[in-house]
Protein backbone atom coordinates (compact mmCIF):
# COMPACT_ATOMS: atom_id res chain seq x y z
CA UNK A 1 0.00 0.00 0.00
CA UNK A 2 2.81 2.43 0.99
CA UNK A 3 4.80 1.66 -2.40
CA UNK A 4 1.27 2.74 -4.23
CA UNK A 5 1.06 5.77 -2.49
CA UNK A 6 4.47 6.72 -3.44
CA UNK A 7 4.38 6.05 -7.18
CA UNK A 8 1.26 7.91 -6.82
CA UNK A 9 2.34 10.64 -5.12
CA UNK A 10 5.63 11.20 -7.90
CA UNK A 11 2.95 10.44 -10.58
CA UNK A 12 1.19 13.28 -9.30
CA UNK A 13 4.19 16.06 -8.43
CA UNK A 14 5.52 15.04 -12.56
CA UNK A 15 2.36 16.21 -13.76
CA UNK A 16 2.00 19.51 -11.70
CA UNK A 17 5.84 20.13 -12.92
CA UNK A 18 5.08 19.16 -16.82
CA UNK A 19 1.08 21.47 -16.73
CA UNK A 20 3.46 24.11 -15.02
CA UNK A 21 6.51 23.97 -17.79
CA UNK A 22 3.53 23.93 -20.44
CA UNK A 23 1.87 27.03 -19.29
CA UNK A 24 5.23 28.70 -18.93
CA UNK A 25 5.35 31.91 -20.87
CA UNK A 26 7.44 31.49 -24.19
CA UNK A 27 9.06 34.65 -23.76
CA UNK A 28 11.28 33.04 -21.19
CA UNK A 29 11.13 29.51 -22.78
CA UNK A 30 12.22 30.92 -26.03
CA UNK A 31 9.94 28.93 -27.99
CA UNK A 32 6.69 29.13 -29.79
CA UNK A 33 4.67 32.21 -30.04
CA UNK A 34 2.35 33.94 -26.61
CA UNK A 35 -1.20 32.77 -27.30
CA UNK A 36 -3.39 35.67 -29.72
CA UNK A 37 -5.63 37.79 -27.86
CA UNK A 38 -3.60 37.91 -24.64
CA UNK A 39 -0.45 40.17 -23.52
CA UNK A 40 2.14 38.45 -21.86
CA UNK A 41 3.17 40.12 -18.74
CA UNK A 42 6.14 39.65 -17.07
CA UNK A 43 7.81 39.93 -13.72
CA UNK A 44 9.66 43.52 -13.33
CA UNK A 45 13.43 42.04 -12.86
CA UNK A 46 12.87 39.52 -14.98
CA UNK A 47 11.11 41.74 -17.47
CA UNK A 48 14.29 43.98 -17.22
CA UNK A 49 16.78 41.17 -17.96
CA UNK A 50 14.63 40.09 -21.03
CA UNK A 51 14.64 43.69 -22.48
CA UNK A 52 18.00 43.25 -22.46
CA UNK A 53 18.70 40.43 -23.56
CA UNK A 54 16.17 40.88 -26.65
CA UNK A 55 17.03 44.09 -26.91
CA UNK A 56 13.82 45.06 -26.58
CA UNK A 57 12.03 47.94 -25.07
CA UNK A 58 9.88 48.23 -22.01
CA UNK A 59 6.54 48.84 -21.46
CA UNK A 60 5.45 49.26 -18.24
CA UNK A 61 1.91 49.04 -17.45
CA UNK A 62 0.80 50.77 -13.71
CA UNK A 63 -2.71 49.54 -12.30
CA UNK A 64 -4.89 48.92 -9.48
CA UNK A 65 -7.35 46.28 -8.88
CA UNK A 66 -10.41 49.05 -7.70
CA UNK A 67 -9.46 51.31 -11.12
CA UNK A 68 -12.37 51.23 -13.07
CA UNK A 69 -10.64 52.84 -16.09
CA UNK A 70 -7.77 50.11 -15.39
CA UNK A 71 -10.46 47.33 -15.94
CA UNK A 72 -10.94 48.99 -19.40
CA UNK A 73 -7.31 49.06 -20.29
CA UNK A 74 -7.21 45.63 -19.71
CA UNK A 75 -10.31 44.76 -21.53
CA UNK A 76 -10.49 47.15 -24.39
CA UNK A 77 -6.67 47.89 -25.00
CA UNK A 78 -4.86 44.69 -23.56
CA UNK A 79 -7.45 42.06 -24.23
CA UNK A 80 -7.75 43.62 -28.28
CA UNK A 81 -6.13 40.37 -29.60
CA UNK A 82 -4.49 42.87 -32.75
CA UNK A 83 -3.02 44.90 -30.14
CA UNK A 84 -1.72 42.24 -27.57
CA UNK A 85 0.04 40.56 -30.78
CA UNK A 86 1.73 43.85 -31.63
CA UNK A 87 3.25 44.45 -27.70
CA UNK A 88 4.30 40.43 -27.23
CA UNK A 89 5.78 40.91 -30.72
CA UNK A 90 7.80 44.40 -30.26
CA UNK A 91 7.62 45.42 -26.17
CA UNK A 92 8.34 43.48 -22.92
CA UNK A 93 5.31 44.28 -21.04
CA UNK A 94 5.79 44.45 -17.11
CA UNK A 95 2.82 44.84 -14.81
CA UNK A 96 3.16 46.50 -11.87
CA UNK A 97 -0.03 46.18 -9.21
CA UNK A 98 0.47 49.47 -7.29
CA UNK A 99 -1.86 47.71 -4.58
CA UNK A 100 1.23 45.79 -3.36
CA UNK A 101 3.62 46.82 -1.27
CA UNK A 102 6.46 46.40 -4.23
CA UNK A 103 4.11 47.99 -6.53
CA UNK A 104 3.93 51.07 -4.61
CA UNK A 105 7.73 51.60 -4.17
CA UNK A 106 7.84 51.07 -8.17
CA UNK A 107 4.86 53.98 -8.49
CA UNK A 108 6.91 56.34 -6.05
CA UNK A 109 10.22 55.55 -8.37
CA UNK A 110 8.84 56.47 -11.55
CA UNK A 111 6.75 59.25 -10.50
CA UNK A 112 3.15 57.89 -11.28
CA UNK A 113 0.15 60.02 -10.06
CA UNK A 114 -2.77 58.61 -11.35
CA UNK A 115 -3.99 55.28 -12.85
CA UNK A 116 -3.65 54.03 -15.62
CA UNK A 117 -0.16 55.05 -16.33
CA UNK A 118 1.76 52.87 -19.17
CA UNK A 119 5.50 53.86 -19.30
CA UNK A 120 7.37 53.26 -22.53
CA UNK A 121 11.42 52.99 -22.29
CA UNK A 122 14.28 51.71 -24.15
CA UNK A 123 15.52 48.38 -23.22
CA UNK A 124 18.46 49.92 -21.58
CA UNK A 125 15.89 51.70 -19.34
CA UNK A 126 16.03 55.67 -21.28
CA UNK A 127 12.68 56.98 -20.53
CA UNK A 128 10.57 57.57 -23.52
CA UNK A 129 7.09 58.73 -22.77
CA UNK A 130 3.89 58.25 -20.01
CA UNK A 131 1.19 58.42 -21.23
CA UNK A 132 -2.00 57.94 -18.01
CA UNK A 133 -5.83 57.24 -17.53
CA UNK A 134 -7.84 55.33 -20.81
CA UNK A 135 -6.79 55.60 -24.16
CA UNK A 136 -9.01 54.14 -26.62
CA UNK A 137 -7.21 51.13 -28.59
CA UNK A 138 -6.35 53.15 -31.75
CA UNK A 139 -5.11 55.61 -30.19
CA UNK A 140 -2.88 52.90 -27.85
CA UNK A 141 -1.65 51.69 -30.66
CA UNK A 142 -0.69 54.94 -32.13
CA UNK A 143 1.51 55.73 -29.34
CA UNK A 144 3.14 52.30 -28.90
CA UNK A 145 4.06 52.81 -32.85
CA UNK A 146 5.63 55.81 -32.05
CA UNK A 147 7.75 54.58 -29.68
CA UNK A 148 9.18 52.38 -31.88
CA UNK A 149 9.50 54.70 -34.65
CA UNK A 150 11.77 56.76 -31.83
CA UNK A 151 13.72 53.84 -31.05
CA UNK A 152 14.59 53.00 -35.01
CA UNK A 153 15.62 56.23 -35.83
Amino acid sequence: MRGRLKILSVIVIVVMVAAALWSASPIFLGEGEPRPGKVVWVDYDAGWATAQRLNRPVMLYFHSDTCPSCKLMEANVFGNEEIAGFLNENFVSISINVDEPAGTDLARKYKVLALPTVIFFTPDGVELDKIHGYWPPENFRKVAETMLKTLRL
